[in-house]
């Protein structure tokens, strides 16, 4: 049984939303794993072996997780030239 295609799309767009809130101020990191994400689903658009599209979109799901919970920004100061992490992030767990 396949995996159908609106869980696919589902999880591509999860990591869409999770790069957007990630990476919001920073245009050029979003265009650059927007551009990667697509390529990357894209790739494997034409799969037909179920085991692999769920391995597949597990591994998307995993990616959002990570990119919500694991990646933290920092932004320079430049009165000082330090890098300035919010930390209610750092806090901040599901």
């Amino acid at each position: 049984m396949a995996v159908p295609r609106p869980a696919s799309l589902s999880a591509f767009r999860a990591l869409l939303r999770a790069q957007h809130k990630t990476f919001v101020g920073d245009k050029e990191m979003l265009e650059r794993a927007r551009i990667h994400s697509r390529e990357q689903f894209l790739k494997n658009k034409d799969l037909t072996d179920d085991a692999e599209i769920e391995r597949l979109r597990k591994e998307a799901d995993n990616a959002t997780d990570f990119i919500l919970n694991d990646v933290v920004r920092a932004e320079l100061n430049q009165k000082n030239g330090r890098y300035v992490i919010d930390g209610a992030k750092l806090t901040e767990r599901k």
